[in-house]
């Protein structure tokens, strides 16, 4: 992560134009979506990264690459904090565990897009942190799946130090990607 961080620092020092930005969140989207996947040994299909687009009111997915065009989260309307998990992160600003991801409310549609060469599947374990910038305000979420055709084939419960290891990436993440996103995002 510190190596992540680093190059980060670099890039994000010279990234001042939409097309500069919009480019550097896309490598940056990339390249930290490995890093999580490796460090909570799922497939890289299985971290979702969002972000806030103040200018529409929306989380939209830069991770994985597959969902970027699939939709966007409205953050206020007809989908609410109990349909949307990453909604219920940014509004609540704290990041949860969810080891029966099948049974409870959320959408699911976002399950259903091809990401990777095998079908899609459900998810049946998550965990969900906001990015929040130091000032308090949150900037979009990050979350690690396991999915599988059954919560036993999903693989292993994610624990609260899954969830703290991740909730201190995303503060360590939170700078950057607030300087990276376009003005036009």
């Amino acid at each position: 992560m510190k190596e992540v961080l680093k190059e980060l620092e670099i890039l994000t020092q010279s990234a001042h134009d939409d097309p500069t930005k919009i480019k550097l969140l896309e490598q940056t989207a990339e390249r930290v979506g490995s890093l999580i996947a490796k460090i909570f040994s799922v497939r890289e299909q299985e971290v979702a990264i969002l972000l806030l687009s103040p200018r529409q009111n929306v989380l939209k997915f830069e991770h994985p690459k597959a969902l970027r065009n699939s939709g966007t989260i409205p953050l206020s309307g007809r989908v609410t904090m109990k349909d949307a998990i990453a909604l219920r992160s940014m509004s609540s600003k704290k990041g949860e565990v969810i080891n029966a991801a099948s049974s409870i409310k959320h959408l699911a549609i976002f399950e259903m897009v091809k990401v990777g060469s095998e079908p899609p599947q459900p998810i049946q374990k998550m965990i969900s942190a906001p990015i929040i910038l130091p000032a308090g305000k949150a900037i979009g979420v990050i979350q690690v799946s396991r999915k599988g055709e059954s919560q036993a084939r999903a693989g292993s419960d994610f624990t609260d130090t899954d969830l703290k290891t991740l909730d201190q990436m995303c503060a360590e993440l939170a700078p950057y990607f607030a300087k990276i996103v376009p003005n036009s995002y």
